[in-house]
């Protein structure tokens, strides 16, 4: 075929297209077309005449080259043209997909801490813009050819785009990373001091905030056995938590041993130890919240490495392990955990917590928390005391840590802003000490506005009340005095209606109505209340829900004592044999009670010789006094001169 048939059948196929563009396109455009047209014929005019002596072969490869290539550029914009509705329709699902995504994002995570997850949540409402621009290009295109073939490349590009949003917010909404590696920091250094064989390395304690993930690591540590347990090694774990005693760690241990329980202290102590002196062992203890004697529970010391003598005169090296979780870091060190051995917890860095946050893990903690409104959650104080209470440190708070805590945890529960809590037991066993306590602890906290101690007494309970909550308030006592009980109680209703507030309410003999009184009670504000009686039945009467009644028993064994040794004071006791047995007569004839055992404790704090004990211990038992009635007693027992 002759090259001037090719040019022919070039020109030909642009005739006919000229007068379809002419419909769509403007004058300009037009006289563009033509130009262009003219100066692309004209260079293939060229070509053609230049390679006329060509084979005729290779010319019409040549002329099919060209011809496939304007055919393929004609095709593509046609089919752009053509199915830009199609593109419009998957932009508009995948816009409606990543609005949901919004919407679970913010659900997720209301606060958006994250600069990606910003800059995310920015490109969408862009992308859903450009999604309404291009519906209304579309519309007012018709058939123009150039806005068609201009909105399909965009259309083209907003669906790249929203494709690339769509796999990104897949990963904000479920992130693929692992949060173990701040755990496994922790863990590996536990599971180190597990393998270490070093005599002095058989105490390991952790401390930190509340929620910081000491139980979590404690767990991972059990289920990571194969890194440091060569089948040779008895594990036990054990959860303490407030106001554990001895017997109930022993009860623990036995159960995970498969031991016998016996309910006594020294013969359990004797059965574990037995069990526990030839083997090697992993002691897990969580939550650990005041001093706990090992050697009391049965755990055989020294800790750490030790060789034991087997039978057939054989010796062995067993490892001895005890690794406990707690939220003060001075219990570690009364503990007796050196300071190589303490490890701190320390909160996790901003990436790993925004991931922990993502996921939505709840391994990690212990307590579910509520976010009100948008506030932030408020900084954990790098304190070693995880709470804004402060343990006391005088005498009155030997054997009561248990109780004390309990209170103080519920007062500090930023789950509930209004409290009802009612204290019950024997007379002496140590509730207005108690109270005491806790007010000693708040007092110049800035937790509360105001903190009342009130005696409730005997006669007008509710008159007798409102007296004195007007005078920790500084009322007008001459005004209040002047008005009748219902007055009264509307006046400390609307003074403490919309402020925060710790009522610790002493000795509530018979029940009554706090509305008589005038205090708010449910309300959203921090106003909390705790009271103390005898009788379990009034915590109800006076509203308590079961879950915020607390009992107070008598002092353990050895609590009792340490409590009654205190009071006699130092250097008498252990002076003497026979005063030691004779003490700890007496300590066992208090039945644990704490007003026993201090009254008592301190009429014996001036007696030196042990017939002044004798004598007393005897008339102590020859009497056969109720424990709630020796402190009146006991000016009878040690002074009058016949038992002398």
């Amino acid at each position: 075929m002759e090259p001037t048939v090719w040019e022919i059948i070039f020109v030909l196929t642009l005739i006919p297209l000229i007068p379809i563009m002419s419909m769509y396109w403007t004058i300009t455009k037009m006289v563009m077309l033509v130009g262009w047209s003219i100066v692309f014929v004209s260079i293939v005019n060229v070509i053609i005449n230049k390679y006329r002596t060509m084979p005729s072969f290779l010319l019409r490869r040549m002329y099919g080259m060209i011809l496939l290539a304007m055919a393929r550029v004609i095709v593509a914009n046609i089919g752009s043209i053509i199915n830009i509705s199609g593109r419009m329709k998957n932009i508009g699902v995948a816009v409606a997909k990543l609005r949901a995504m919004q919407i679970a994002l913010r659900r997720l995570d209301p606060l958006l801490c994250s600069k990606q997850c910003i800059h995310w949540m920015n490109s969408v409402d862009t992308l859903q813009r450009l999604e309404q621009d291009i519906k209304v290009g579309y519309g007012e295109c018709g058939l123009k050819y150039s806005k068609r073939l201009h909105l399909s490349k965009k259309a083209n590009l907003m669906l790249y785009r929203a494709i690339d949003l769509l796999g990104q917010g897949g990963e904000f909404l479920h992130p693929k990373s692992h949060l173990h590696g701040t755990m496994n920091f922790y863990k590996k250094k536990v599971i180190g001091f597990i393998n270490a064989v070093d005599n002095n390395s058989g105490l390991l304690g952790i401390w930190g905030t509340g929620g910081m993930g000491k139980t979590c690591l404690l767990k991972l540590v059990s289920h990571s056995r194969s890194e440091y347990d060569d089948d040779s090694f008895n594990i036990m774990s054990v959860r303490a938590g407030i106001g554990c005693t001895v017997s109930q760690v022993q009860e623990a241990i036995a159960t995970n041993m498969g031991l016998s329980v016996t309910h006594n202290e020294t013969s359990q102590a004797n059965i574990i130890r037995d069990h526990l002196s030839d083997v090697s062992f992993l002691l897990l203890l969580d939550d650990l919240w005041e001093y706990l004697d090992l050697e009391a529970v049965g755990i055989p010391l020294p800790l750490g490495s030790v060789v034991v003598s087997l039978q057939g005169g054989l010796a062995r090296q067993k490892q001895r392990k005890v690794v406990l979780t707690t939220r003060n870091m001075n219990l570690c060190d009364k503990m007796g955990c050196s300071h190589d051995n303490t490890i701190k917890m320390e909160c996790l860095d901003e990436e790993d917590a925004w991931k922990l946050y993502r996921r939505g893990w709840s391994v990690f903690i212990n307590r579910d928390f509520d976010i009100e409104g948008n506030r932030l959650l408020p900084e954990i104080q790098p304190e070693q005391e995880s709470s804004s209470w402060k343990y006391p440190r005088d005498d009155r708070f030997l054997g009561m840590v248990g109780f004390y805590n309990k209170v103080c945890y519920s007062i500090e529960d930023k789950g509930t802003q209004s409290l009802l809590l009612g204290v019950w037991g024997m007379r002496g066993v140590g509730k207005t000490t108690l109270l005491r306590l806790v007010r000693d602890a708040y007092t110049g906290n800035t937790c509360f506005k105001h903190i009342m101690f009130v005696g409730a007494g005997t006669g007008s309970v509710v008159n007798n009340v409102q007296h004195a909550i007007a005078v920790n308030l500084g009322l007008d006592l001459a005004m209040m005095s002047s008005l009748d009980e219902l007055s009264r109680a509307m006046h400390i209703f609307n003074y403490l209606e919309h402020e925060s507030f710790l009522l610790l309410l002493d000795d509530i003999r018979e029940p009554f109505n706090w509305w008589a009184v005038g205090l708010p009670i449910l309300s959203h504000r921090r106003q909390k209340i705790i009271f103390v009686t005898r009788s379990r039945a009034a915590c109800a009467l006076m509203g308590c829900h079961a879950a915020n009644i607390i009992e107070m028993w008598c002092l353990g064994k050895n609590d009792a004592w340490s409590l009654f040794k205190d009071k006699v004071g130092i250097g008498i006791i252990d002076d003497h044999p026979q005063v030691h047995h004779l003490a700890k007569q007496m300590v066992s004839r208090c039945g644990g009670l704490p007003l026993a055992l201090c009254a008592l404790g301190r009429a014996m704090s001036n007696k030196r010789d042990p017939r002044e004990w004798r004598s007393a211990c005897g008339q102590l038992t020859a009497i056969g006094l109720e424990p709630c009635e020796i402190d009146e007693k006991v000016g009878t027992i040690i002074i009058d001169p016949l038992y002398g």
